[in-house]
């Protein structure tokens, strides 16, 4: 047997138990933000291709370029290879457990190559996201997923587009086309949803990881084409109102931001005050969305595990709106990423 010793963490505050092997309390820095930052920077937070691993890219290219160490951008090289063999060719397995081999599964997989075209603009798999991208407007007349629109494209379709942008100019009308196109079929009387689907229907009002791939994906495409601020700050500001009126006494968010009754989501929380502290710094929100993301980075801190992993975080949302309304949280390293990229956008830098 080995003769690592075996830790189980848990505490009484309701977050889930989890193992660690190895972990040894007398060596080992027990500051919780200290064990995020190498948790986050390990091969142990790696994430399936797509949405997920996408956060945690962008997180550490956001730490790469906010502090100028080298440890992240060596992390992402790791993370990278993981995906790209040495000829550049992607394979991974997609949503559905399949080997996939150069192509892309769905809008949500394009994300993690926008963390690959600020890390090497010139890469030869990023023809894959222009021939994806071509594809869906050719037969959809736009970029999103057989039978439904959903928020997810604010973040994964817009903002990468966005930075092809910065060497293929043409891509950045297309990422503010589908970001106008989300802005109008997502909301309805005043409120916002992840869905829409063909037939007509609006689900996941208010759902907070939703609401994140709102305002990330805004902000964060306005940020990459430096497009007029003034051109989306109307639709942004009751938005942000709202949002900000919902914010948790603890700094969180509700699953469900206007419901009381669900549970907080961290990753959702994560992502919403990330947008708000990067929106704040480009002058598209006002002081008080800067403050807020201040709180929610103190609340964070109390769901993090001895040894640096971030608990709270809803589900995958297969199981549909009645998992994300249970009291069922995880353990995920895609809200490290997302928390990762509010560290960055306050600055809070370890």
């Amino acid at each position: 047997g080995s003769s690592q010793p075996l830790w189980l963490f848990t505490d009484t505050s309701g977050e889930a138990p989890h193992l660690e092997l190895g972990w040894d309390s007398a060596t080992e820095d027990t500051d919780k933000l200290t064990q995020f930052y190498k948790r986050l920077r390990g091969i142990e937070t790696i994430q399936p291709y797509g949405w997920m691993e996408g956060c945690v890219l962008d997180g550490l290219m956001d730490l790469a370029e906010s502090t100028g160490e080298a440890i992240w951008l060596d992390s992402v090289r790791r993370r990278m290879a993981c995906y790209f063999d040495a000829s550049g060719c992607l394979v991974y397995e997609d949503n559905r457990g399949t080997k996939s081999v150069d192509k892309i599964y769905g809008i949500e997989g394009l994300l993690p190559m926008a963390a690959l075209a600020r890390l090497h603009p010139k890469h030869p798999a990023l023809e894959l996201v222009k021939v994806f991208a071509r594809r869906r407007l050719a037969e959809l007349g736009a970029i999103h997923d057989p039978g439904e629109l959903t928020a997810e494209g604010f973040y994964t379709v817009s903002y990468t587009l966005s930075v092809l942008a910065r060497t293929e100019p043409e891509w950045g009308e297309i990422a503010l086309a589908e970001l106008r196109r989300r802005h109008e079929r997502l909301r309805h009387e005043g409120a916002l949803y992840l869905r829409y689907h063909t037939d007509g229907r609006l689900t996941f009002r208010w759902w907070a990881r939703g609401v994140a791939w709102y305002l990330l994906g805004t902000v964060r495409t306005l940020r990459e084409l430096g497009t007029p601020l003034d051109s989306f700050r109307s639709i942004l500001t009751a938005d942000v109102a709202n949002v900000l009126a919902w914010q948790r006494p603890d700094g969180l968010w509700d699953c469900f931001l206007d419901d009381s009754d669900s549970e907080a989501d961290t990753s959702g929380s994560a992502g919403i005050a990330a947008a708000l502290a990067l929106g704040a710094r480009m002058g598209l929100f006002e002081d008080n969305a800067l403050q807020s993301a201040w709180r929610c980075w103190h609340g964070l801190h109390k769901h993090l595990t001895p040894d640096g992993f971030l608990a709270g975080a809803a589900q995958v949302n297969r199981g549909g709106e009645a998992l994300q309304l249970s009291d069922y949280r995880v353990i995920s390293p895609y809200a490290m990423g997302l928390m990762a990229q509010l560290a960055s956008a306050l600055p809070v830098n370890g």
